[in-house]
């Protein structure tokens, strides 16, 4: 039964990696899922205390997953128009997948694209026209979105060494 359950596991962090490149995908949400799973049915697999770690990191990055798309727009020199342009771009694109649109540009691309198009038109509204000042705006979402990327990829990639060396220590026994 125990082995049923150790796939269960490894099929939601491998889908939780995959999430972590296509951001329709909950994928912090499922690896926690799939950690918490692992620390219900195994006692050596993971600790109390491991588990509160994981907890925290995945609440951790998952507030970061939500900041450093809009704290980048800021960090570019962008203005309170533009991250509520890349805020609107982003449920914008949440609902994008919902709607017949959704066959002319895929969910997980309009999730990349549409807020960085948001903070883009907030900071010309903003600044009456300076591209310059709505490029900044942009790059700063973009790379907040790729930031985000990767903190999710490594919360990810921690979760798969804990539940790899558990498999690793189950089959040396």
């Amino acid at each position: 039964m125990e082995t049923f359950w150790i796939v269960i596991v490894l099929a939601l962090l491998i889908i939780a990696l995959f999430g972590t490149f296509i951001p329709i995908l909950p994928s912090i949400t499922i690896g926690w899922a799939g950690m918490l799973i692992l620390y219900l049915v195994s006692d050596t697999a993971i600790s109390g205390t491991t588990m509160l770690w994981i907890t925290a990191a995945a609440i951790l990055v998952k507030a970061l997953d939500i900041m450093l798309p809009l704290g980048g727009v800021k960090i570019f020199g962008g203005t309170k128009k533009g991250v509520t342009g890349a805020t609107v771009g982003l449920i914008i694109a949440t609902f994008w997948s919902f709607t017949p649109l959704a066959f002319l540009c895929p969910p997980f691309v309009a999730i990349i694209i549409m807020p960085i198009i948001g903070a883009f038109i907030g900071e010309l509204i903003a600044d009456g026209g300076d591209m310059g000042k709505a490029i900044g705006g942009a790059v700063g979402s973009l790379l907040g979105f790729f930031l985000t990327v990767g903190c999710k990829f490594l919360l990810i990639a921690w979760y798969l060494y804990i539940a790899v060396g558990y498999i690793k220590e189950l089959i040396m026994s």
